[in-house]
This record gives C-alpha cells, structure tokens and sequence, in this order.
C-alpha cells in the first residue's frame, strides 16, 4: 500500500522528470549544431535549463551533472565551457564566458557570472579597469583546490 501512494510522487519527480531532462537535452543538441555540444546522458537538465551559442564554440557537460533550476550558459564564438563529473547548479545560475570555462568534478552549490575572461574573487573587489584580466579560462573546483566537496 505505501509504494501505492507513492506512485504520484515518482511518476512526477522521477519519471517525469527525467523524461523532460532528455528533451531539453535533445533541444539544446538539435539548436547548436554549429557548436560542439555534448551533453551525457546521465546529466539532468531542470527546469529553466537554457543556452546560448551563437557561433562555433564547444559546451561539454559530464556523466551525473544536475543543473536543477534556470541554469543559463552563453559562450561566445571560440569559447569552451567543460563541466567535469558530478557537478551540481542548485538554482539560478548564469554563466557567459568568452574564453574558456572549466568546472572540475563534484563542484557543488555553484553559482556563477563570468564574462570577457578569466575571474577570481579578488578581481570582483576591484572596479572593472583595474582587474588588467588575463585573456586564459578559468577553472573553479578542481580536487585539492578547497573549492569542492572534497
């Protein structure tokens, strides 16, 4: 009886979602095919998920990824944004790059705005002209740095 009154709930938070995670992975694919997408099918993309690629440029979303709610990424023409493994976007995150972006595996809880360039939290102390940002891509969570669930 208790799987019974279960079933509502896994039918819209399982299933449901799932089955809309696939479409908006296959709408993200079919709407960039001037770009490099790959999207693994074990990734969720929730509610909200949107990009925008204008020209070639190369998105890479690993195996478990979970993009729960209003994840927008933009890359402008020549830029790589690679998500490792197991990294999660709780809600309302935006991302613009135009270089490269690299989130290394089980970042967790991100939310992120970068934009021209590479960032880091010192630049953001200082008004625009003085950050001088390096035209290299950034790369936020990998293993050792303090920035993961490690």
């Amino acid at each position: 009886m208790t799987e019974l009154r279960r079933l509502p709930w896994r039918l819209r938070y399982q299933y449901a979602a799932r089955w809309a995670s696939a479409r908006r992975r296959l709408a993200a694919r079919l709407t960039h095919l001037h770009a490099d997408v790959t999207i693994a099918r074990s990734a969720y993309l929730g509610p909200g998920f949107g990009l925008a690629v204008p020209g070639p440029a190369t998105l890479r979303i690993g195996e478990r990824n979970e993009f729960r709610r209003d994840f927008f990424c933009e890359i402008a023409a020549g830029g790589v944004v690679e998500f490792a493994d197991d990294v999660i976007f709780t809600s309302s995150a935006l991302i613009q790059i135009s270089t490269s972006l690299t989130i290394g595996r089980r970042a967790v809880g991100l939310v992120a705005a970068a934009a021209g360039g590479a960032r880091d939290a010192s630049a953001c102390r200082r008004d625009h002209p003085a950050q001088r940002l390096p035209r290299s891509g950034v790369r936020p969570g990998d293993p050792g740095s303090g920035d993961t669930a490690d």
